[in-house]
This record gives structure tokens, C-alpha cells and sequence, in this order.
């Protein structure tokens, strides 16, 4: 079957369900159609059923179009997206959903993380990151605070105490939190500094003390 005619099936506005069924038989010898030319419902069907190679031109021109078509296109290729990864202009809104999306692969999410996390921080990434279990590194966490107000910023700290192995990285914590645990940053003085039993307390109080910050 010649080109003309599939790019004349693809460019025509034929009910779903039959583009849905026919598009991915109808192979062109030759795909040179643009991104721009195709209706929606024809590319969300092209990429399921990877129509075209994907590169970064394509993807530039998908995203400036239907963002959330875009991330699916990744989906369906990952392995060439990390291989052509050091072309692609990286978001943070780009960053944060390909970190937290469940199709794509651990492995990758944890390369793209400890790639780009620290560059392209987000709030969200910030609050959630430790529950998947990425690499917080002391760099990521100092920039991953600056987007949390108080509350969030010391689950922050919680989650990540095994970053902070001395007492002055511990003190400059405490100093950023409110309450009690803003009292522990007090280091001038012998005092005590009371605080509700909870597990995450335990945890802190155990930390304290391998670390040498509390008696």
C-alpha cells in the first residue's frame, strides 16, 4: 500500500474505533508526515503502537502540543530515552512526573533522581522522595528544604537523619524547626529539653545519642 493513500487515511477524520484498529497495520515505507498535521486521537494510537522512531525533535514537538502525550511517548521508550538523555532539555515539571509515574522503571526514575534532582527540585519531589526510596545526598537535602515550610521540613529531617553524623549539622537542623525541638538547638547550656514519646521521637533520641549531641 503506497504512503499517499495511509497519509490520506491518517489525515482523514475517520471514527475512532476504526483508526484505533486499521493505524497500526497501515505502515508508511517512509513516515514524513509532521507532528502538528496529526489530530490527537492518531497520535496517542501512533505512539502505542511506536509508528515513528522516537528522538528528541519528535518529542520537542509532541510536548509543545499535548504535554501528557509527551510523557506517555517517554513511557513507551524508555531505553532510548536514557540513551539520548544528555539531548533532552530537562523540567522540573518534566523531572517530578517521570520520577513518580509507575510505568517507568525503578532503575531509570533512580538515575534520573540522582541526576537531576538537585537541579530540578520541586516541591513535591521534595515531600515525597524519601517514600521512594531514592539517594538523598547532603546536596539534594539542602536544596529539597528550601521548597518545605516548617511541618514538611522536619519530616524532612526525620527521614533523613542519617545525614547528619556531628552535632553541628544537627544544631543548624534544629535551628530551622519550632517548638521543642527548636529548644535542642540550644547547645550553650546543660538543659533538658523535653518531648512526647512517639516513634519518631525514639528515633531522634537514639540518633542524638550516637552522634554525641545529647547525654
Amino acid at each position: 500500500m503506497k504512503d499517499t493513500f495511509i497519509k490520506e487515511f491518517i489525515q482523514t477524520d475517520f471514527p475512532y474505533n476504526v483508526i484505533k484498529h486499521l493505524l497500526p497495520l497501515l505502515r508508511m515505507r517512509t513516515f514524513d508526515l509532521k507532528i502538528e498535521e496529526l489530530n490527537k486521537k492518531s497520535l496517542e494510537i501512533m505512539i502505542e503502537c511506536h509508528y515513528f522512531e522516537f528522538n528528541v525533535q519528535y518529542y520537542d514537538d509532541i510536548v509543545g502540543m499535548y504535554p501528557d502525550i509527551a510523557v506517555k511517548f517517554i513511557i513507551n521508550n524508555q531505553q532510548k530515552f536514557v540513551s539520548l538523555l544528555d539531548e533532552f532539555q530537562m523540567t522540573t515539571n518534566l523531572l517530578e512526573q517521570l520520577l513518580f509515574n509507575s510505568e517507568i522503571d525503578t532503575e531509570i526514575k533512580k538515575m534520573l533522581f540522582n541526576q537531576y534532582a538537585e537541579d530540578y527540585m520541586t516541591e513535591y519531589i521534595a515531600e515525597n522522595m524519601n517514600n521512594q526510596g531514592f539517594n538523598v545526598t547532603e546536596r539534594i537535602f539542602e536544596e529539597a528544604k528550601e521548597y518545605l515550610k516548617v511541618d514538611k521540613k522536619e519530616k524532612l529531617i526525620f527521614d533523613n537523619l542519617e545525614l547528619f553524623n556531628n552535632a553541628e549539622k544537627m544544631q543548624e537542623c534544629f535551628e530551622e524547626l519550632e517548638g521543642d525541638y527548636y529548644d535542642l538547638a540550644d547547645r550553650t547550656r546543660l538543659h533538658i529539653v523535653e518531648l512526647k514519646a512517639t516513634q519518631q521521637n525514639e528515633k531522634l533520641v537514639r540518633h542524638l545519642e550516637k552522634i554525641k549531641y545529647i547525654t
